[in-house]
C-alpha cells in the first residue's frame, strides 16, 4: 500500500504512460493478450502515468504474461518515442494477491528506465 501511494504521487522518472498514444497501446496489448493469445481473462485494469494494475485470471504462468506484455509495449512505445534502437524500460511485476484457488491474480507492473 505504501508503494502504491508513492507511485501514485510520482512527478518525476519515466511517466510514459501519461502520453495518450502510449497508454492506448498498453491497453491494446492487454486486450490482445486476452483475445488473441489466450494468456488470461482480463477483468479490470488501471493505467497510471508510471505503472498499471491488471486483474486477471491467468491461463499460463505469470512470467510468460509479463514477458509478452513487455515485449510488445516496449517495441511499440520505442517506435512512438523514436528510440527504437535503445531499451525502453524494464518492467517489474509483483503479484499482490492471489485467491485461495490460485486462479485470480492482481498484477502491479511498474517501470524503471534502463540507462
Amino acid at each position: 500500500l505504501a508503494l502504491d501511494s508513492l507511485l501514485n504521487r510520482a512527478t518525476s522518472g519515466p511517466l510514459y504512460l501519461s502520453r495518450p498514444e502510449i497508454a492506448r497501446l498498453t491497453v491494446e496489448a492487454f486486450r490482445y493478450g486476452e483475445e488473441n493469445m489466450g494468456l488470461y481473462q482480463l477483468h479490470a485494469y488501471v493505467v497510471m502515468p508510471n505503472h498499471v494494475h491488471l486483474l486477471i485470471t491467468p491461463s499460463v504462468k505469470v512470467p510468460k504474461i509479463t514477458h509478452c506484455l513487455k515485449r510488445f509495449t516496449a517495441r511499440a512505445a520505442n517506435q512512438i518515442l523514436g528510440t527504437s534502437s535503445q531499451p525502453f524500460c524494464k518492467m517489474r511485476a509483483m503479484i499482490i494477491w492471489c485467491a485461495a484457488s490460485g486462479s485470480l491474480s492482481v498484477l502491479h507492473l511498474t517501470s524503471k528506465t534502463i540507462r
